[in-house]
């Protein structure tokens, strides 16, 4: 595959994505993990219940249906 081939996805400024992910109902902003927010709903893990940690740019691809 030649590099003409591949196509880069841009994204906005980490702030824009910010931003939008601080609006969604579904997440919750996690002060011990910069640039993560929790999603609002437990998960079981291994036995454990906790939050799923997801990134602005993870948010801005559910947001925007990219994902």
């Amino acid at each position: 595959m030649s590099k003409e081939e591949y196509i880069l996805e841009s994204f906005p400024s980490d702030e824009e994505m910010e931003r939008a992910a601080r609006k969604c109902t579904m997440l919750a902003y996690c002060p011990d993990r910069p640039f993560s927010f929790c999603l609002k709903k437990w998960v079981e893990v291994d036995g454990e219940l906790m939050f799923h940690k997801v990134t602005w740019k993870h948010c801005h691809e559910c947001l925007n249906g990219l994902r």
